[in-house]
């Protein structure tokens, strides 16, 4: 990764949406694949594939849980926090812009890109790592802002935030109180399909 782009595995908001989602566990925990795709509300399809380019990318690991390994867990690894904290720290400076350079929001019914979605998006993640989002609240914006096509829809999800530009606190991703349907310490297990 460039210092000059954001890393683009971690960008993309669904994937974006898997890492806070995991971030949020202590460190060394997982969480059943079942259990994440109920928080996420996302396919088995598209969520195999996120997990894909995650465990790629060596920010996440999968290990088999349960009798004769019938349930697979995820966690993130080392890197993928590292990566993570990283991100949100490039994140803060590419969105420091001088006040000088504030421009008047869009008109509400004015059409979206997948830039401006993928801004809100990160923006958002930036909120849940201040504390003023919980979990659940960032997972039901962030579907909001995947579905939004105009500014109007996308401002909804940002309504009641301040600016990401005038968050000036350092950013540290929560590793708060363990979530139901997280498994302690699976994280140490060796990486499915992956050789040591």
């Amino acid at each position: 990764m460039t210092t000059d782009a954001l890393d683009p595995v971690i960008h993309a908001p669904a994937r974006l949406q898997i890492v806070a989602t995991l971030a949020a566990l202590p460190q060394g925990d997982a969480l059943r694949l079942t259990r994440l795709q109920r928080m996420l509300h996302v396919t088995p399809g598209h969520l195999t594939r996120d997990l894909r380019e995650l465990e790629d990318a060596g920010y996440l690991a999968c290990a088999s849980t349960g009798d004769g390994g019938a349930q697979t867990a995820v966690a993130l690894t080392r890197q993928g926090r590292d990566m993570l904290d990283r991100y949100a720290a490039m994140l803060r400076n590419a969105l420091a812009v001088p006040a000088t350079q504030y421009r008047t929001a869009p008109a509400p019914e004015i059409r979206v890109g997948d830039a401006d979605r993928e801004a809100t998006a990160a923006a958002l993640s930036e909120h849940f790592a201040q504390g003023r989002l919980t979990l659940d609240e960032l997972n039901a914006r962030l579907e909001v802002v995947l579905a939004a096509t105009t500014h109007g829809a996308l401002s909804e999800a940002t309504a009641d935030l301040p600016e990401v530009t005038m968050i000036s606190a350092r950013v540290s991703f929560s590793r708060g109180k363990r979530r139901p349907g997280h498994l302690p310490g699976r994280q140490r297990h060796p990486q499915r399909g992956r050789s040591s």
